[in-house]
């Protein structure tokens, strides 16, 4: 039996959007990935739960994170792996990253690969192994992600230096991936980045809509600072999680009310609240 596992997703900043959502060939990287691994049963995708398109015959598709979130592509993998805890050591798994454009073409050459002891894993023209590009033994990612005693922050070749794995030469745009629109673009990727927090259009929106909605609801003498609250949603959308942005806002509006209802200050308790929802999250 054959498994799946593809690393990533979210926003980049360096491309300016999420790079899974990005399209070629009329389908998002990450629905190539899942197209890519068509021996596969069961395909774990370590990112924020996103809506896909399913192919014909498609397998069935997990979401997962790592838990604290941003720790790495090897805390990426043993939170995949960890998600495939009813599977057996015997079995193959197939890892890929999700912003491959030759996803299919290198998914190909794993499959047509020679494994050692642990597996196969494709290797650039450089003689570089692509770690995240690599078809295992289950069991030997759970030995070698455990023999590591921590996973946070560190890199793949560290990892595959435990791994013992077979390695298939390959060109360097077949394992090319994409960091930035001028890579995507050589594919043929068009990269349509959102705009940045301070538009001066955007700002003069949301100040209006700000205004209005505490009017709205009867809160137009408390203090609103957009800036704050802004940076405060890019900390909580890079290190925790975008969903987590507007439930943020929403607890540290009850701190702060309930701080009014103890008669504090209402501008100092915003400040206290954003300032320690903004350490809880950077950790």
């Amino acid at each position: 039996m054959t498994v799946a596992v593809i690393i990533g997703g979210g926003r980049s900043e360096r491309m300016g959007t999420n790079k899974a959502e990005l399209t070629l060939e009329g389908r998002t990287l990450m629905e190539r990935a899942v197209d890519a691994v068509t021996d596969a049963d069961v395909v774990v995708i370590v990112a924020p739960e996103t809506p896909l398109n399913p192919a014909r015959n498609w397998p069935q598709v997990m979401f997962t994170l790592e838990n604290p979130p941003f720790g790495g592509p090897v805390a990426g993998l043993a939170a995949g792996v960890a998600k495939l805890s009813n599977r057996g050591d015997e079995e193959e798994v197939i890892v890929l990253p999700v912003d491959m454009p030759a996803v299919s073409d290198a998914a190909g050459e794993l499959a047509a690969g020679t494994p050692k002891r642990d597996g196969v894993v494709l290797m650039d023209q450089s003689g570089h192994a692509q770690y995240l590009t690599a078809r295992y033994r289950l069991g030997s990612l759970r030995r070698a992600l455990g023999d590591l005693g921590t996973v946070r922050n560190v890199s793949m070749r560290r990892l595959g230096d435990l791994l013992e794995v077979g390695r298939v030469s390959v060109p360097n745009d077949l394992v090319a991936d994409l960091d930035t629109p001028e890579q995507a673009a050589e594919f043929g990727i068009q990269v349509r980045p959102r705009k940045r927090r301070n538009d001066p259009e955007e700002l003069a929106r949301v100040e209006q809509w700000q205004t209005r909605l505490r009017g709205e609801l009867g809160v137009d003498a408390a203090p609103c600072d957009v800036e704050e609250i802004l940076s405060l949603a890019d900390v909580v959308a890079k290190k925790v999680a975008r969903p987590g942005v507007p439930v943020t806002g929403y607890v540290v509006g009850l701190a702060v009310g309930a701080a009014l209802a103890r008669g504090e200050d209402p501008e100092a308790a915003a400040t206290r609240a954003i300032a320690r929802a903004k350490e809880l999250a950077e950790g």
